[in-house]
């Protein structure tokens, strides 16, 4: 028998060579559909990261503009209390003014009763003169 005669499947070598070639084969094709897996993921990754970073700006931003707004609150109340301090104070001079005043009118108004009588007084206690025209 001739070894050219022979099955090149039935050859434990070449079956053992093919069956090596195959799995190489299946490893490159599997090491490149890993490298291209892996090559997404870090793509992934990296645009996760970008936008990360671009919420975390935009959190740091709304964080700031929310300490601003607490801030300008707080000067408002202040504002606010002052005003509501200042309006008390007013009253209050409002008030003293009014008794002034109503002390004053009461004291021109006596003034004004007691000129009326001695005016009174003077016209009946004075004799009236009388015109007599000349010629």
């Amino acid at each position: 028998m001739k070894k050219l005669d022979q099955d090149p499947l039935s050859d434990p070598i070449t079956v053992a060579l093919n069956l090596v070639s195959e799995t190489a084969a299946a490893i490159r094709q599997s090491e490149e559909q890993s490298a291209h897996a892996l090559q997404r993921e870090r793509e992934i990754a990296r645009e996760i990261q970008e936008q990360l970073g671009r919420a975390e700006g935009r959190a740091e931003r709304s964080e700031t503009m929310l300490r601003l707004a607490e801030a300008q609150i707080e000067q408002l109340m202040a504002a606010v209390e002052q005003m509501r301090d200042d309006l008390e104070h007013l009253k209050s001079r409002l008030a003293v003014r009014e008794a002034e005043l109503a002390t004053s009118t009461g004291r021109a108004d006596e003034a004004e009763a007691g000129m009326q009588k001695v005016v009174d007084a003077i016209r009946t206690h004075l004799p009236v003169k009388l015109s007599v025209p000349t010629e």
